[in-house]
């Protein structure tokens, strides 16, 4: 990882103003643990390409990985501005709203999440996740049992819903 961060380095050396280059340069640091050089890149980054889609979800996972969850959620929020169906910025909005208590936000996230793609299982479950943390018993098994009907298993399925509970 190292040799990549001074591949990425040296590129910049010659196109310093390239978004693409510091948001890769970014996610190196970032699979690195330098979260600081992470996080001044990917900004940097979207500061030269303020609709680089990459650079807005990393530096969202950077800012759930450094526990500032409302800044996630904000850059999340430019990843799905740009990308309206990204599904993985949907859902990891969706996990870290979750986390936050915004549950109505969280369901939100999960309907935008089945227009693109009803089939993912996955969906269900947080769906399901959110709607038990609400007491909303009849939802929470609507769900659950659309996960099962999708080829989940029921027991991997109910596991499933317990560690979405515990993390974003």
């Amino acid at each position: 990882m190292d040799e990549a961060i001074s591949d990425f380095s040296d590129a910049l050396y010659l196109a310093p103003k390239s978004a693409i280059l510091l948001s890769s340069r970014a996610a190196s640091y970032h699979a690195r643990g330098q979260l600081l050089k992470a996080l001044a890149d990917y900004t940097q980054s979207t500061s030269i390409d303020p609709a680089l889609v990459p650079a807005w979800y990393n530096r969202g996972v950077l800012h759930k990985d450094l526990g500032e969850l409302e800044k996630a959620v904000v850059d999340y929020g430019k990843a799905i501005l740009f990308d309206p169906e990204n599904i993985n910025a949907l859902i990891n909005r969706a996990l870290v709203c979750t986390a936050l208590g915004q549950y109505e936000p969280a369901i939100s996230n999960m309907n935008l999440v089945v227009s693109v793609d009803p089939s993912y299982a996955k969906t269900y479950l947080i769906r399901a996740s959110v709607h038990a943390k609400l007491g909303m018993a009849a939802q929470y098994l609507a769900n659950l049992n659309h996960a099962v009907s999708l080829g989940m298993d029921r027991a991997a399925a109910e596991l499933n819903i317990g560690s979405i509970a515990t993390s974003p």
